[in-house]
C-alpha cells in the first residue's frame, strides 16, 4: 500500500544520504518512530524508493551479530551525521 502521507525530503539531503550509503559510513541518525525520537549509529546501506515512499536502510552498529538491517522513512528523519534535515527543506 503506498504512503500517500509522505512528503519528500530536500534533494541536498537525499544526496547527503546516498553519499554516506555509498561511502559506508557510520553516522549518528535521529528519526521518530511512533511519535518517539529515537537515535543510535549506525551504517547506512542503501537509499532506495518503494511503497510510495522513499527510505534509507540502516544497519546498527556495536550490536550483537544477530542484527539486522532496518528502514527508515526519509521524512521521518530529524538528523543525520550532524546534519539537521528541517535546515534542507
Amino acid at each position: 500500500m503506498p504512503n500517500t502521507d509522505y512528503k519528500p525530503i530536500s534533494c541536498t539531503f537525499h544526496d547527503i544520504l546516498e553519499h554516506h550509503a555509498m561511502r559506508g559510513d557510520v553516522v549518528k541518525v535521529v528519526w521518530e518512530a511512533s511519535g518517539v525520537e529515537r537515535e543510535g549509529s549506525f551504517w547506512l546501506l542503501d537509499v532506495s524508493a518503494h511503497d510510495g515512499a522513499d527510505w534509507v536502510k540502516m544497519l546498527p552498529v556495536g550490536e550483537e551479530a544477530s542484527a539486522k538491517p532496518f528502514e527508515v522513512r526519509l521524512d521521518r528523519l530529524i538528523q543525520v551525521d550532524g546534519q539537521e534535515l528541517p535546515r534542507f527543506c
